[in-house]
């Protein structure tokens, strides 16, 4: 029970953190090319990671001892990343400064992401 409590504990404490990061990007002046390419050079890539992973947690949550309260708050994280991405991709779109072929990081994490993705899958099978 304890240690029940203490994974959601966790899970509110990254979903809390997930939000604020999401609030501080959509707080990024439209025309502040130079700060939004700067956080989303960092940013892009831990996104990815954490949508994949709570992608990965929603998926297996079933099989699992999450509790639905778990899976809640994995639900809700899952739709404040997907919403995260949702809008750093149209703000990539309006701002044409912002590159993505051109950061190498930036690369490497989508090829890792894709890599583990089709791992998972794999292992599932």
């Amino acid at each position: 029970q304890q240690q029940q409590q203490q994974q959601q504990d966790s899970l509110a404490a990254d979903l809390a953190a997930v939000i604020r990061v999401r609030n501080r990007l959509a707080q990024i002046e439209l025309s502040d090319h130079h700060r939004f390419q700067q956080v989303i050079t960092g940013l892009l890539p831990r996104l990815l990671r954490r949508l994949d992973a709570n992608t990965m947690a929603l998926a297996t949550s079933t099989t699992t001892y999450d509790s639905n309260k778990d899976q809640e708050i994995r639900r809700q994280m899952q739709l404040h990343l997907t919403g995260m991405l949702s809008h750093s991709l149209e703000r990539i779109r309006l701002t044409e400064s912002v590159i993505i072929h051109q950061q190498p990081q930036l690369q490497h994490s989508v090829a890792d992401i894709h890599n583990n993705s089709n791992n998972n899958n794999d292992n599932h099978r």
